[in-house]
């Protein structure tokens, strides 16, 4: 018997209430979502005349599951990964097309959602389901180039693996990928701001990877599956790392003045998509260091890659906006 990876299938829901079995809601339009126990046992060192290393009486003392995905970003489904990294917005704004958006602020403990997942491997007649509930991110990355689609790459936690029949009957929305010709970054002193300067003719590529803090906290309130009961914030987990590949160009004197001043940027990333589409990606940053002088080569041309790490005005850190025709969540 041989199970085909063509014919895998993964599915979400938001939740409602955190870890809460729920069906899920859409099909995901995603190349692979991988599950990783973490499940931990104590093996006791006991005295049994053995010479061996593990000598018996293995004890389950902590269930809980890794999670990643890796693959293009989509209008249409975007919303519920932002849901569970970055923080819960219950509806979009506006009416079609609509409006989502997810801002951190760094003076504020966000609540931040969390969703159900669903993976079925099969070989057409005998499935292997399986299901992790209470999952949120930890990690939040999107990428793009000219040539190439906007790439999202997210990783996370979530509850024990679960032995579950996949969802009957749900379909997956018909996805348009933003496609990274057609981002425009902008850079401005003052996050009020944000999107006003563009760069042009410069960029040959971006990467934004957003580490949300999220935890999850394991407490003794006797869970049969030792899993996790709640999670939290760990303000030393909330940062960003940004690159931004770019021609030595008319900007990098302004980029290398910030640097050598350590002054903090508002940076947009901004991707248009058909009918309204569009992807906003914010951040105030600062350069990593306070000098910019390496540079590299691509096409026979000089390029520099400016690498800023999180900074605020003590409001504003991070936010996505999502503008598409959809209007709840997966």
């Amino acid at each position: 018997m041989a199970y085909p990876t063509g014919l895998r299938t993964y599915q979400m829901a938001r939740e409602v209430t955190k870890g809460l079995d729920l069906a899920t809601t859409s099909k995901l339009a995603i190349p692979k979502l991988v599950l990783t126990p973490q499940d931990e046992n104590y093996v006791p060192p006991l005295a049994r005349g053995l010479l061996q290393r593990r000598r018996g009486f293995e004890t389950v003392t902590k269930r809980w599951t890794k999670w990643s995905v890796d693959g293009p970003a989509t209008f249409e489904q975007l919303q519920n990964f932002c849901e569970i990294a970055i923080v819960h917005v219950s509806a979009p704004m506006g009416t079609d097309p609509y409006v989502w958006t997810y801002t951190r602020n760094p003076a504020v403990k966000p609540t931040v959602g969390s969703a159900t997942f669903e993976r079925r491997e099969t070989d057409g007649s005998s499935p292997v389901d399986h299901a992790v509930h209470y999952a949120m991110a930890d990690e939040f990355e999107l990428s793009g180039a000219p040539g190439e689609q906007v790439n999202m790459a997210m990783a996370g936690f979530a509850r024990a693996l679960q032995a579950e029949t996949l969802t009957a009957g749900q379909s997956m929305p018909t996805p348009e990928i933003p496609v990274g010709g057609l981002s425009t970054l902008y850079i401005d002193d003052d996050f009020a701001d944000v999107g006003t300067t563009p760069v042009s003719l410069q960029i040959l590529g971006w990467r934004v990877k957003f580490y949300p803090g999220n935890v999850p906290i394991w407490t003794a309130d006797g869970r049969s599956d030792l899993d996790y009961s709640l999670d939290s914030i760990n303000g030393d987990n909330v940062y960003i790392e940004a690159e931004i590949m770019a021609l030595l160009g008319s900007q990098y004197s302004t980029e290398r003045t910030a640097a050598r001043a350590n002054t903090a940027r508002a940076v947009r990333i901004g991707v248009v998509g058909s009918d309204g589409r569009e992807l906003d990606v914010d951040f105030v940053g600062k350069y990593t260091q306070p000098e910019i002088a390496e540079f590299g080569e691509q096409d026979g041309q000089t390029v520099v890659n400016l690498k800023l790490s999180e900074s605020s005005d003590g409001t504003n850190l991070f936010a996505v906006t999502l503008t598409n025709h959809i209007a709840t969540f997966a």
